[in-house]
C-alpha cells in the first residue's frame, strides 16, 4: 500500500497524459510546471518505473505508463461512481434525470410545474443529452430512452406531417385527410427533417409507405435535433414530420397545423428507465407515477385530432 501515489498525483498524471506536456498540464491545473515535474518524479519513484518518455518539450507514455493509465482511469472512475451513488442515497428527495432536448423542451418541461406543485419536497434536475452522445456517459438516477415501443413505454403516439398556418396558406394546403394525388403534390414542397437518437428521417419513409406514396427526396433542411426541425416548420420554412408528443402544444397554440390525420403509429416512443437500481428512491417512484398519470393526454389529443381530420 505504501507504493500507492496520492489521488492528486494521479490527477496530474492523467492531465500530462491527455495534454502531452508538463507545461500544458500545469497551465490547465493552475499550478507551476515545477510542481507537475515533482509529482511525476514522485510517482515514478513510488511505482519503480518510468511512466513517460521525455521528447523535447513534450512527453509520451512508456508501455508501463500506458498500463498504469488504463488502471488509473478504470479505478478512479469506479471510485467516483461509488462516491456519487452512496452520496445520492443520503438524499432521497433528489432526482437527476437524463433527457433528450426535443422531448424535454417540447413536452416534459412545460408540464413540470404540475409535478412540482404535487411534490414540492422533491428536487429534480436534468442532464440534457445531445442525440449523438452516449446517454449512459452522464450521471443520473434515471433516463428517458427513445426506443421500440413496448409495454413499458409511457405512451404510444402517431407520426404525421405538419407545417405553419402561413406556409399552408402560401401553398394552398388544408388540414386533414388527402387523396393520394394531393399527398404527392404536397411532398413536392420544401421538406425539413432531422436525424435524432433513432434516425428520425426514417419516419418520412415509414409514413410514405403507410399512405402508399413515394417518400420525399428534396429535403430543404437537415438538422440533428427534432426541436430545431419543428422550429423551422413553425417559422414557415417547410413541412416537418411531427410526432404527437413534440407537436401537441404547437398544434394547440396554432403555431402548427396537421396536414394528415394521426393514422400512422410511431414504432418508437419514450420510457423512463432506472440507471441506479435503488428501490428506496421514492422521488423516482413519484416522478414515474406522475408521468404515467399525464401520458393519457397523447391518446386523448390524437382522438380529437382524428375527428377534426375526418370533418
Amino acid at each position: 500500500m505504501k507504493m500507492l501515489p496520492s489521488l492528486h498525483t494521479l490527477d496530474i498524471f492523467e492531465a500530462v497524459t491527455e495534454l502531452g506536456s508538463f507545461s500544458k498540464a500545469a497551465q490547465s491545473l493552475n499550478i507551476s510546471q515545477g510542481a507537475v515535474s515533482q509529482h511525476i518524479k514522485t510517482l515514478e519513484d513510488r511505482v519503480g518505473f518510468k511512466v513517460f518518455f521525455r521528447e523535447g518539450r513534450g512527453v509520451s507514455l512508456t508501455p508501463s505508463g500506458q498500463s498504469l493509465l488504463v488502471s488509473v482511469q478504470l479505478n478512479l472512475g469506479q471510485i467516483q461512481k461509488t462516491i456519487e451513488v452512496e452520496r445520492r442515497k443520503q438524499h432521497k428527495n433528489e432526482l437527476i434525470v437524463s433527457i433528450y432536448p426535443g422531448f424535454g423542451v417540447r413536452w416534459l418541461f412545460p408540464r413540470l410545474d404540475a409535478f412540482r406543485r404535487l411534490h414540492s419536497d422533491i428536487n429534480i434536475t436534468f442532464n440534457i443529452i445531445n442525440p449523438r452522445e452516449n446517454i449512459e456517459a452522464h450521471y443520473s438516477h434515471c433516463q428517458f430512452e427513445y426506443s421500440v415501443a413496448s409495454q413499458h413505454s409511457l405512451f404510444i403516439e402517431s407520426i404525421f406531417p405538419v407545417c405553419s398556418p402561413d406556409f399552408a396558406r402560401r401553398h394552398g394546403l388544408k388540414p386533414g385527410a388527402k387523396t393520394k394525388e394531393q399527398i404527392k403534390e404536397m411532398l413536392k414542397l420544401p421538406i425539413v427533417f432531422d436525424r435524432g437518437p433513432s434516425h428520425l428521417d426514417a419516419n418520412w419513409q415509414l409514413w410514405s409507405e403507410k399512405v402508399n406514396v413515394s417518400p420525399p427526396v428534396d429535403y430543404k433542411h437537415f438538422d440533428s435535433h427534432a426541436n430545431l426541425t419543428l422550429q423551422l416548420a413553425e417559422q414557415g420554412q417547410g413541412i416537418a414530420m411531427g410526432r404527437t408528443c413534440l407537436v401537441i402544444d404547437a398544434l394547440r397554440e396554432g403555431k402548427l397545423i396537421s396536414l394528415y390525420p394521426p393514422v400512422v403509429s410511431n414504432p418508437h416512443t419514450y420510457k423512463l428507465v432506472r440507471v441506479i437500481a435503488d428501490s428506496e428512491n421514492l422521488a423516482y417512484v413519484a416522478f414515474h407515477q406522475w408521468l404515467q398519470s399525464i401520458s393519457h393526454e397523447i391518446s386523448d389529443f390524437e382522438a380529437n385530432l382524428a375527428k377534426m381530420g375526418r370533418g
